[in-house]
């Protein structure tokens, strides 16, 4: 009830920007950047769709599309096209800090981070940047400084600030006990996983905080770990009424969605979620 009260409210789309830059990792890439650079042997699984990490289109797209968002100079009747510009640096694969240096461990070199992502980028008062990544530092790679991953970060978020970036959302990681890939792992291990994810979160709020405070720039943090334990109730609920409708811990679609799912549906009422974030935020 709750999530069809927002989807409701959220119709009209925002207005604000001409353009939006995401960082980030597998989650967000829609370029299909890391099945390139693998030659197509990363994303193969069978219900991957075009080189993204999931069955269709991811949540950045889900976005931008004029239903949700439209450009400035469309609103404001200087241009014919609502379509609002998207600029996706995220690639699957991608921690958020930089190891290479630290560890010299090639594999490193090869992988994009933060840093690469946001290297020459330049923004306007019109764009807003979207910074989603940090989960593979963890759950990938099995990094354990947190302190080191959060403060690379606001590194690379002040860099965005220099080069003009006005309007910042800085998202969260979800609870990494509940993925999928902790399924299998001790309770032990799933316990520690749900710790980093909350500490994560918690120093990465107080640094965007900080920024806020600091710099001449809209920073917030988005609370993903809220969102995608809403996603998992809604699944459970789901597989109580149907025994067998969704499975958590394997894939379980084809490579598309279809209009008729309701996870579809889940995944547009976050982005109305976001959508809301975003103009509360910016009216403040």
């Amino acid at each position: 009830m709750y999530a069809d009260k927002i989807h409701k409210t959220a119709k009209k789309p925002i207005t604000y920007f001409d353009c939006v830059t995401v960082i980030g990792d597998s989650l967000s890439d829609s370029k299909g950047r890391m099945y390139k650079k693998s030659g197509g042997l990363l994303t193969r699984a069978n219900p991957y769709y075009d080189g993204r990490f999931t069955n269709g289109s991811t949540w950045s797209e889900f976005l931008t599309n004029p239903s949700a968002m439209r450009s400035s100079q469309y609103s404001e009747g200087r241009a014919t096209q609502p379509q609002i510009e998207l600029i996706n640096k995220a690639e699957g694969g991608s921690p958020s800090a930089s190891y290479f240096k630290r560890t010299f461990n090639p594999t490193f070199a090869i992988l994009s981070n933060m840093e690469k992502q946001v290297k020459n980028l330049t923004f306007t008062e019109k764009n807003l940047g979207i910074v989603f990544l940090g989960a593979n530092d963890y759950m990938t790679y099995s990094k354990t400084d947190i302190d080191f991953i959060v403060a690379d970060q606001k590194k690379n978020i002040e860099k965005m600030i220099k080069n003009g970036a006005r309007n910042i959302v800085v998202m969260g990681i979800p609870d990494l006990s509940l993925t999928p890939a902790a399924k299998k792992l001790t309770t032990e291990k799933k316990e520690y996983l749900q710790k980093i994810s909350t500490e994560h979160n918690k120093k990465t709020q107080e640094i965007v905080d900080l920024l806020s405070v600091q710099q001449l720039c809209r920073i917030q943090f988005f609370d993903v770990s809220k969102v995608f334990n809403e996603v998992m109730s809604t699944v459970e609920g789901i597989n109580k009424d149907k025994p067998g409708s969704y499975e958590v811990d394997k894939p379980f679609s084809d490579g598309y969605i279809r209009r008729d799912n309701k996870i579809h549906w889940k995944l547009i009422r976050i982005i109305c979620l976001l959508m809301m974030f975003i103009r509360l935020k910016k009216s403040i």
